[in-house]
């Protein structure tokens, strides 16, 4: 895929129904992208320490995801707070998308335990085997994101 914007609204999504699957994997993504432009954003505290060149060259040691270290809109800019509001935006709708789709997903991720070993012999969509599977399949993806499960686990405390 070839120039892709990462940061373009799921709305078009949103409205329909695909696999909670992808819902899931879409959150983490956006919430990724999420994370590496807060840490740049709070990276702006060294700018009256360093001078331009030196910190442009710190920046770049920032993000882990290359759709923001790739892109040289964003690694220029010096206030990151409209693509931080616009990303958070992005993210509180599929944090809801999911929840429609099955609200056992969030709290499961959040707590495990059981679901991770279970073995539902089928499932139904927005049951709670639906979840042990999907968990089974995407646990370790949000595992290896530093922060993503904090992040949600504030979300959820809203």
């Amino acid at each position: 895929v070839v120039n892709v914007d990462v940061f373009e609204s799921p709305r078009y999504l949103c409205g329909k129904r695909p696999d909670l699957g992808y819902f899931v994997n879409f959150a983490l993504i956006k919430i990724l992208l999420l994370l590496d432009l807060v840490a740049l954003f709070n990276a702006r505290c060294l700018a009256p320490k360093l001078p331009r060149e030196l910190l442009d060259r710190v920046k770049l040691f920032i993000p882990s995801t290359g759709p923001v270290w790739n892109n040289r809109d964003v690694m220029s800019r010096t206030d990151y707070s409209g693509l931080i509001v616009k990303l958070s935006s992005q993210v509180d709708e599929l944090y809801v998308a999911v929840m429609k789709l099955n609200k056992h997903f969030w709290p499961a991720l959040l707590k495990p335990g059981a679901h991770l070993t279970a073995t539902p012999d089928y499932y139904s969509p927005g049951t709670e085997e639906e979840i042990q599977r999907m968990l089974q399949f995407r646990y370790d993806s949000w595992v290896e994101t530093p922060g993503s499960i904090d992040f949600i686990k504030t979300m959820s405390a809203k």
